[in-house]
C-alpha cells in the first residue's frame, strides 16, 4: 500500500513541480520497472485518460524491454531461467519479475526436497519425471496460437506447455545437481540428454511422451521407421541462444 501511495504522490506532483520532473519520472520509471500493472493501473485509476508523458513513459519502457531482448539474443551463452522471464515480460510487459516467478520458485522448492546430487543421473532424471508428470500432472501440447503455452507464469497455473518449453525447464531445474543438460532436436522429436562425470552413458528423455526414458538406439530405430538415416549429427545439442531464437519465433507465431 506504502507503494502505491508513493506513486499517486508523484502522478500528483508531476502536475505541480515541473522544476523536479525529471527526478519524479525516473522514480516512476523505477516503480514501473519493480512493479508495471500496478503503475499502469494506478495511472489508469488517476488520469482516467493517459497524459501524452505517461504514454510516452511506457512506450519508452516497452522499447528498452525490446532492447533487452535483442541484446539476449545476441549473447554466446544466454541464460535459460532469464530467457524465459524475458519471453514472460514480452507477452505481458506489465507483469513484475516477483510475480512471473512466483509459482515456478514454489515448483522448484517442491522439487529440491526431491533430489539430491548424490543420486545417480537415471534416478535425477526419474525424480524430474516424476515431479512433472505424476505430481504437478503437466500435460504436454503442441504449439498453437496460445501464448499461455510459452508464459511461465501460465504454464505453472495450468500446468501445460509445449516439449520444447519443458525441455528448457527439465535443465533449469537439474542445472544445480552436477547434471549437463542439452536438448537435441532429432526429426523434430524434442529429446533431453542428461549426463554427469560419474555415468558412463547419459539418459535420453523424449519429453513428448511424459519424459520417457529412450535409448541412442531406440532414437536409431525411430529414425529409421520416419526413413531417415541416423547421422550422430543429429544429437548435436543445440545452443541457448538458438533456443531462444527458436521460442521467441514461436511467440510471434502463436501471437499472430
Amino acid at each position: 500500500m506504502s507503494n502505491e501511495n508513493e506513486i499517486k504522490a508523484i502522478f500528483s506532483l508531476l502536475k505541480t513541480e515541473s522544476a523536479h520532473k525529471e527526478k519524479l519520472t525516473q522514480s516512476l520509471v523505477e516503480f514501473y520497472r519493480k512493479d508495471p500493472q500496478c503503475v499502469y493501473t494506478l495511472a489508469k485509476e488517476y488520469y482516467g485518460t493517459l497524459p501524452p508523458e505517461i504514454s510516452a513513459l511506457f512506450k519508452r519502457e516497452q522499447d528498452t524491454l525490446k532492447e533487452e531482448i535483442d541484446r539476449f539474443l545476441n549473447l554466446k551463452n544466454p541464460d535459460l531461467l532469464e530467457g524465459l522471464i524475458l519471453l514472460a515480460r514480452s507477452i505481458n510487459p506489465k507483469t513484475s519479475r516477483e510475480e512471473i516467478l512466483a509459482l515456478f520458485n514454489i515448483a522448484r522448492e517442491d522439487f529440491d526436497k526431491l533430489i539430491d546430487s548424490s543420486f545417480e543421473v537415471s534416478q535425477k532424471a526419474q525424480v524430474l519425471q516424476n515431479f512433472f508428470f505424476e505430481t504437478m500432472n503437466f500435460e504436454i501440447v503442441n504449439l498453437s496460437k496460445q501464448t499461455g503455452l510459452l508464459n511461465l507464469p501460465e504454464i505453472f497455473k495450468n500446468q501445460k506447455t509445449t516439449s520444447f518449453v519443458m525441455a528448457v525447464i527439465y535443465l533449469i531445474f537439474i542445472y544445480p545437481y552436477e547434471v549437463k543438460g542439452d536438448i537435441i532436436e532429432a526429426d523434430n522429436k524434442i529429446i533431453v540428454r542428461l549426463k554427469d562425470s560419474f555415468s558412463f552413458e547419459p539418459v535420453y528423455i523424449d519429453i513428448a511422451s511424459k519424459g520417457a526414458f529412450v535409448s541412442e538406439s531406440e532414437c536409431d530405430m525411430y529414425a529409421a521407421g520416419n526413413f531417415i538415416k541416423w547421422d550422430s549429427r543429429v544429437l548435436t545439442p543445440m545452443p541457448n541462444r538458438d533456443i531462444f531464437k527458436r521460442l521467441f519465433a514461436n511467440l510471434t507465431y502463436s501471437a499472430k
